[in-house]
C-alpha cells in the first residue's frame, strides 16, 4: 500500500515537473495600479496610483522633469527603447537631466514619428507619471497570447509602453486623448512588450484626468508586428478599479464610446487565431490574456487575484468578496470595478500600497516563512523556490521589497493647487510620500541622484532603502518606529497641501507666483524629510543591533525570540 502511494506520488511529481519545465518563467517586475473615480474620492477629482515593482535588473532612480517645448514644422520625435538601469536615456533634447555625463554616449533612437507643434511638461521615471495639466497614469505589465519583436531585435514594432506613455503626456490634456493617442500610434507603428516572453508582452495603463478614469489594455497584433490590438473601458465615476498584472476588461461595446474605446481589429484578430469562436459574447480577457504557469494550479491567478480581492475588500468590505476566486482568464471572477463603502482618501491609497495582507489569513508577517520577527518579504529566486514552484508560491503582496518607487496622482479640477503626485521611493511599507505639483519644474537633487549599484547619502532612494533593509533585522519591532516616523511626516505633508489649497484664489491673477510658492514649500518639505530620514537610519542602527534594543546608556533589553 505504502509502495503504491509512493509510486503514485512520484508519478504526479514527475508530471508536475514536466508541466513546470514547459511553463515560462514568471516576470518579476510586475506592478499594481489603482484608479478612483471623481465621485468616490473625499476631495473630488480622480486618483490613479502605481507601484513600480522592479525585477532582477537595476533601476534608474531619477525622478525627471521633461520640459514643455515648441517644435518646428516637419520636426520628428525620436522613439527610444527606455532602459531599466542607469541611465535609462541619454538625450539632452528630451530633458537637461538626460544630458550625457562622464563620457556617456547618446542613446540611439529605434525610429521616429512626426512631432506636434507643442508638447507639455511632465514628470517621469520608468513610465510617464503626470503632466502639467494633471493628466496622470499608472502602469501594470500584463501577459498576452501575442508577442512581437521590436525593430531593434529584427521585428517591425517601434513602440513600447514606456514611450507611448510619454508621448501621451506630451500631447494630451484628457484621458480620452491619451488613450486614443497611445492606441492610434501603436496601430500605426506597432507595439512590443518591454518584458521578455508572453508573460510580459502586454500592458495596462490606468489613465485619469479631473473628470474620468479609464483602463487601457494593449498587446501586439498576433500576426502583424507593425500594428497592435487595444481596448479601453471607462471606470464609473463612483467606483475604484485595480489592475494587478492581468487584463480586467471583459465584455466590450465599441458602439458605446462613452464607455469603450478600442482598435477596429479587437475582435477580428481573436477570431482569426481561434481565441474566440465568434458565437459567444466576446470577452477581451478570455481571448487575449495569457494564463501564466500551470493551468491546473492557476498560480498566476492568485498572483493577480489576491491583490484585486484585497484592495476591493479593503474599500468595500460589505461585498464580502471571496478571497479564493483568483483572477482567471476564462471567466469573470471579481467585478471590473466596485463602489467603495466610504469615500476614498489619498491616505487610503497610501495605506493600501503599504499592505502585506496584514490581519487576513494571508498575512505575510505571520507563519514560518516570516521568521521570528514577522518579516513579510519573500525574496524571489533560488533553488528552494524552484523546488516548490510546481506546487504553489508565496502570496504576492502589494508592497514589495523590490519596489523602486510608488506614487499617487491626484487630479482635481483646480489647476495648480489640485493636481499633484504623492511620490515615494523604495518599498511603500517603509516610505513617506512627498508632494510634487504637476506644474512645478524641479525637485531637490536627492530625488534625481543615485544608482542602485553605489550607496550614496546624497540619494533619497538610498535613505529609504537603507531604513527598509535595517527593518528586516527585527521587523515586528523596527517597523513600528519606521511607520511612526512616516505617519508623522505624512501629516506634515498634508499640511503643506492644505496651505497651498488655501491660496487657490492666486491662480487666476498670479499663477506664476503660486506655482513658485508651491514648489518652494514642497521642496522644503522634501529636504527636511530626507534629513530626518537619515537621522532615523542612524537612530535605528544604535537602537537595534546584536539582537538588543538599546534606548540610552545602562541596561539593554534582550528580547530574544518570541514563541514562534
Amino acid at each position: 500500500m505504502a509502495a503504491r502511494a509512493l509510486q503514485a506520488f512520484l508519478c504526479v511529481s514527475a508530471a508536475w515537473k514536466l508541466l513546470a519545465e514547459a511553463s515560462p518563467v514568471v516576470d518579476r517586475d510586475h506592478c499594481t495600479a489603482m484608479g478612483v473615480g471623481k465621485l468616490a474620492t473625499v476631495r473630488g477629482g480622480t486618483m490613479v496610483s502605481h507601484t513600480d515593482d522592479s525585477g532582477d535588473d537595476t533601476s534608474d532612480l531619477r525622478l525627471v522633469r521633461v520640459p514643455a517645448k515648441d517644435h518646428e514644422p516637419g520636426a520628428m520625435r525620436p522613439v527610444y527603447h527606455i532602459l531599466d538601469g542607469y541611465p535609462r536615456l541619454v538625450d539632452a533634447e528630451r530633458s537637461p537631466y538626460y544630458a550625457p555625463v562622464n563620457g556617456q554616449k547618446a542613446s540611439v533612437p529605434l525610429g521616429y514619428i512626426p512631432e506636434v507643434s507643442h508638447t507639455y511638461a511632465y514628470w517621469e521615471q520608468d513610465y510617464a507619471l503626470q503632466n502639467e495639466h494633471g493628466l496622470a497614469m499608472g502602469e501594470s505589465t500584463c501577459g498576452s497570447n501575442a508577442q512581437q519583436a521590436s525593430v531593434a531585435d529584427g521585428g517591425k514594432a517601434l513602440l513600447a509602453i514606456e514611450e507611448l506613455s510619454r508621448i501621451a503626456l506630451e500631447r494630451c490634456k484628457t484621458a480620452r486623448c491619451a488613450i486614443t493617442t497611445m492606441g492610434g500610434l501603436a496601430e500605426e507603428y506597432g507595439f512590443y512588450g518591454s518584458d521578455p516572453g508572453l508573460g510580459g508582452s502586454a500592458e495596462a495603463m490606468i489613465v485619469g484626468d479631473p473628470g474620468e478614469v479609464w483602463v487601457f489594455h494593449i498587446l501586439p497584433h498576433p500576426v502583424n508586428g507593425s500594428t497592435a490590438v487595444w481596448i479601453s473601458q471607462r471606470v464609473p465615476d463612483d467606483e475604484i478599479v485595480v489592475v494587478a498584472n492581468m487584463f480586467v476588461v471583459r465584455h466590450i461595446d465599441l458602439d458605446d464610446p462613452e464607455w469603450f474605446l478600442g482598435s477596429a481589429n479587437v475582435k477580428v484578430a481573436a477570431l482569426e487565431q481561434g481565441w474566440w469562436d465568434g458565437k459567444e459574447e466576446f470577452d477581451f480577457t478570455a481571448a487575449y490574456a495569457y494564463n501564466q504557469l500551470s493551468p491546473l494550479l492557476h498560480k498566476n491567478d492568485y498572483y493577480s487575484g489576491r491583490r484585486i480581492w484585497r484592495i476591493f475588500d479593503w474599500v468595500a468590505p460589505s461585498l464580502h468578496l471571496d478571497s479564493t476566486l483568483g483572477h482567471v482568464p476564462e471567466k469573470p471572477t471579481y467585478p471590473f470595478s466596485v463602489k467603495p463603502d466610504e469615500m476614498v482618501e489619498e491616505n487610503t491609497l497610501m495605506m493600501i500600497m503599504k499592505d502585506h495582507y496584514e490581519g487576513t489569513e494571508y498575512d505575510l508577517t505571520k507563519g514560518l516563512a516570516a521568521g521570528p520577527f514577522g518579516n513579510p518579504n519573500r525574496y524571489a529566486g533560488g533553488k528552494g523556490e524552484q523546488a516548490v514552484f510546481p506546487y504553489g508560491g508565496w502570496e504576492r503582496a502589494i508592497s514589495m521589497y523590490r519596489t523602486t518607487y510608488s506614487f499617487i496622482g491626484v487630479i482635481r479640477n483646480t489647476p495648480i493647487t489640485g493636481q499633484y503626485i504623492w511620490y515615494g521611493q523604495d518599498a511603500p511599507h517603509g516610505t513617506c510620500y512627498i508632494p510634487v505639483y504637476a506644474r512645478q519644474s524641479s525637485v531637490p537633487a536627492a530625488w534625481y541622484t543615485g544608482r542602485q549599484s553605489e550607496f550614496s547619502r546624497d540619494s533619497a532612494w538610498w535613505a529609504f532603502n537603507f531604513v527598509n533593509q535595517w527593518t528586516t533585522l527585527k521587523y515586528s519591532y523596527i517597523i513600528k518606529d519606521v511607520q511612526a516616523a512616516a505617519f508623522a511626516w505624512q501629516a506634515k505633508g498634508f499640511d503643506v497641501i492644505k496651505e497651498i489649497d488655501s491660496l487657490f484664489d492666486m491662480a487666476a491673477n498670479n499663477a506664476g507666483a503660486l506655482v513658485a510658492h508651491a514648489e518652494e514649500k514642497t521642496n522644503s518639505f522634501s529636504n527636511d524629510l530626507l534629513a530626518s530620514w537619515w537621522k532615523l537610519s542612524d537612530f535605528l542602527i544604535a537602537k537595534y543591533y546584536n539582537g538588543y534594543i538599546t534606548e540610552g546608556e545602562g541596561d539593554r533589553q534582550s528580547v530574544g525570540y518570541p514563541a514562534w
